[in-house]
Parts: structure tokens; C-alpha cells; sequence
């Protein structure tokens, strides 16, 4: 999920020639409604469309009583809190990446190693 709706589209094109089955969405709500929730990872950005947070998806993706607890997230942001950091890792993201500091590839490599493809 990413709010960027341009960068959106480069970061599906990009995932699409590495392999991947890309589904999107741009708010929590859209998330909720699609096949997202079905993935075998999530990319998440931590600013989305609407109210809610990328925070606010985890909370819910990753609910005790959720079966989707185990897929791994990987957040993808311009926000480089530290803090911010702490809180997804506490909620269980696998990884966050801020984008200044990492080039689209960089980040696909390190989601292929998790994921094993």
C-alpha cells in the first residue's frame, strides 16, 4: 500500500518483473476490501490515503485472533522516526525501509531473501 499513487504504479511494475503477484490499494479500507490480505507479503507505506495509518493496518492485519498474523509486512516510508520504527517492530513488521536510503532494487532483494523467491 502506498499513497503515492505514481510511485505506486513503479513499484507494481518493478515487483511484476521481479515475479511477483501485485495487488493494490492506496487506504486501510481499500486493504480490507481486496485480495491483499490473501498475499504471501505485504508492502506498506506508513502515510496512506484517508485516516488511518500504515500502523493502523498492522494493528488489524496482525490481531492475535488474525490469521494473516504470520505474513510478513515490509514498510516502505520517508518517515524515519525511530520511534516509528520501534512501534511496527513491536507489532510484528518483518522489516522498515526508509526509501531515502535504499534503492527500489535494494528493497525487492531484501523481500525476495525473506520470502525465499
Amino acid at each position: 500500500m502506498e499513497d503515492d499513487l505514481s510511485l505506486q504504479k513503479v513499484i507494481q511494475i518493478k515487483l511484476e518483473q521481479c515475479g511477483f503477484k501485485v495487488v493494490t490499494a492506496k487506504s486501510v479500507e481499500d486493504a480490507f476490501c481486496t485480495e491483499i490480505l490473501e498475499m504471501d507479503g505485504i508492502w506498506l507505506d506508513h502515510n496512506l490515503i484517508g485516516k488511518e495509518t500504515g500502523i493502523d493496518f498492522v494493528v488489524k492485519y496482525k490481531s492475535n485472533t488474525s490469521k494473516y498474523k504470520e505474513v510478513p509486512i515490509f514498510v516502505v516510508s520517508n518517515t524515519s522516526s525511530l520511534d516509528l520504527k520501534k512501534t511496527y517492530t513491536t507489532y510484528g513488521v518483518q522489516n522498515y525501509f526508509v526509501k531515502a536510503e535504499y534503492k527500489l532494487g535494494e528493497i525487492i532483494k531484501q523481500i525476495q531473501i525473506t520470502l525465499k523467491v
